[in-house]
């Protein structure tokens, strides 16, 4: 009888655990360069100047104050990684001429907590040179799986030295791969030594990869505006603009399309695609009304608003990493004058 209850006691402990813990339904991995250039040294470079990574302090030979972003990018990963929800894996994966870790999380508050200590306390400062093909092969062969929907963030302030042409081969067979295990790869060349021609032209030409500079490691961000109010009388049959606010605009691909459209209503019918750029802070679309004026005016109440919903979808865009943070929106009609056009986006 007592060892009857005490199997259902665990049975049921495991069920509880079980139902508590969020199912994994995406990751996250990061792979993060910490080779020596990133805390501002250069091999065989002169001068030295002493710095504290992970609670220790190293000596680092031929210092450039300019290039020391270590901190910075290390500050930047750990904000992306607290914006991840609780049904997120997360990986990290350092690297210099080799990977020289893997740390795996879940989300939840307690995993990301952990993680984050696992990262600042990290030191390995070591002269080496830097090898990008291995920690993208090891990510593709043991990390990534078909069952969830992998994300990729790949940070290096450089190019790999140790086999460049094996590393572009690597990547002319990105395509292929993330089709097939559902990756979106985002490559983050941290600063101009990073930047190789023909690299850059095989990455623009995958499929599910997204360039990206800078120590901002956020893909673009895309939030379409919420409501659009229009007065039925003085804006009848004018086109409408839609509020676009795009943050870091400066990594949006080109050719990125929105396409908007209406629900089933009696007013009128929309259906337009729009392009995006980094630039851009308003759409403007065409709404193709039903019926005249004066008809559309005795149909609204005059003392109530009329709303139409509209529907906001990111064009495929060969895969990029785009995130795209509202599909929803709303007109609203009114039948008195308004002065001006009001369009707004939800703080």
């Amino acid at each position: 009888m007592k060892k009857t209850f005490i199997l259902f006691f665990l049975l049921v402990s495991s069920i509880m655990l079980v139902a508590q813990t969020p199912q994994i339904d995406q990751r996250v991995t990061y792979i993060w360069d910490v080779t020596y250039s990133m805390h501002g040294g250069r091999m065989g470079g002169g001068g030295s100047q002493t710095v504290l990574v992970g609670g220790q302090k190293f000596k680092i030979e031929g210092y450039n104050p300019a290039f020391d972003i270590y901190d910075d990018v290390m500050e930047a990963m750990i904000d992306d990684i607290n914006r991840q929800n609780a049904r997120t894996e997360i990986v990290v994966i350092p690297f210099n001429d080799k990977v020289c870790d893997e740390w795996r999380y879940q989300a939840t508050t307690e995993g990301k907590n952990k993680l984050i200590e696992k990262i600042r306390l990290y030191a390995n400062v070591q002269q080496t040179f830097t090898n990008i093909s291995n920690p993208v092969e090891y990510a593709m062969e043991k990390v990534f799986t078909p069952d969830v929907t992998d994300h990729m963030k790949l940070m290096t302030d450089g190019n790999d030295n140790v086999d460049m042409a094996h590393f572009k081969n690597l990547m002319q067979q990105w395509c292929e791969m993330a089709q097939s295990k559902n990756v979106y790869g985002y490559y983050v060349m941290l600063t101009s030594q990073a930047n190789d021609n023909d690299l850059t032209l095989i990455l623009k030409e995958q499929c599910r990869m997204t360039l990206g500079s800078g120590i901002n490691i956020n893909p673009p961000r895309i939030q379409m505006g919420d409501r659009v109010i229009v007065d039925a009388k003085n804006d009848y049959s004018k086109p409408f603009d839609i509020k676009v606010d795009i943050k870091y605009a400066e990594n949006l691909p080109s050719n990125v399309k929105v396409h908007i459209s209406a629900e089933e209503n009696p007013y009128f019918n929309l259906n337009e695609e729009v392009e995006l750029s980094a630039e851009t802070r308003f759409v403007r679309v065409q709404p193709n009304y039903k019926m005249g004026v004066n008809e559309l005016r005795s149909n609204l109440s005059i003392d109530s608003s009329s709303f139409v919903s509209l529907h906001y979808e990111l064009v495929e865009n060969k895969g990029k990493v785009i995130e795209f943070w509202n599909t929803e929106g709303q007109v609203e009609l009114l039948n008195k004058s308004l002065k001006t056009l009001k369009v707004g986006v939800k703080p």
